[in-house]
């Protein structure tokens, strides 16, 4: 009987220390490609909710901020229902988040859905840092991901999906660099778009000292589109 119960408990032994296998893998996770935890509590906390005043509703504004010169003043509006019957409603507006953008360095990676990869890298688009050496060495390269980000429809908050002006009401990809061959080629960029000749030239560039100025003041000229500030 002893004989019995030692060999029943060696061999529940040995199926214990046997590797079980089923036929489910897990991905491996790339040390190149982190997780930016976008879908996460990070939603609430790491958004700049101050940035989105002032918040108008019908006319009035509620906190401090500038208030774009294209603002409707109107205080009420008429909006179509799903059977174009007409909806009496009151104008709202706000600096409202709609698009995201992910620079990545390892092409292909999106930290912003969760580290996963597109496809397989391309060694000729991994991305370049650069250094200060005041050379050829010292331009920088990288990719970047498109995305539209309608933050506030995303969350359910005080704003209709309808009232989108472009329209999109999720979480969308819109543009990745991987797969446009100007975005790492100069020459074929300027070809495929050569009103930039009318731009990358010393009397361009010096009118943007007129924005330069007047966006000191915070108030940009939309007219020089061509220019952005001071450039930080």
């Amino acid at each position: 009987m002893k004989r019995w119960t030692l060999a029943w408990a060696l061999g529940a032994l040995v199926t214990l220390a046997t590797p079980v296998y089923s036929e489910t893998t897990t991905n491996s996770i790339d040390p190149l490609c982190s997780d930016a935890e976008l879908w996460s509590g990070k939603l609430i906390t790491d958004i700049c909710w101050s940035c989105l005043f002032p918040i108008r509703a019908a006319g009035a504004s509620l906190g401090g901020g500038n208030v774009p010169s294209i603002a409707t003043d109107e205080k009420f509006c008429f909006c179509t229902d799903s059977m174009n019957i007409p909806e009496l409603g009151m104008t709202m507006g706000l600096w409202n988040p709609a698009r995201l953008i992910e620079i990545v360095r390892n092409p292909w990676c999106s930290p912003a859905l969760g580290g996963h990869k597109f496809s397989a890298s391309n060694v000729r688009l991994i991305a370049t840092t650069g250094k200060a050496d005041f050379d050829a060495s010292e331009m920088s390269f990288f990719n970047y991901h498109y995305f539209a980000f309608p933050l506030t429809i995303l969350l359910d908050l005080f704003w209709d999906g309808r009232c989108n002006s472009d329209g999109y009401r999720d979480f969308d990809l819109l543009y990745v660099s991987e797969l446009d061959p100007t975005w790492n080629n100069d020459l074929l960029a300027f070809f495929t778009s050569p009103e930039t000749a009318l731009f990358a030239n010393p009397l361009a560039i010096s009118a943007c000292v007129a924005d330069a100025a007047a966006a000191a003041t915070g108030n940009p000229l939309d007219a020089l589109f061509w220019c952005a500030g001071a450039w930080g």
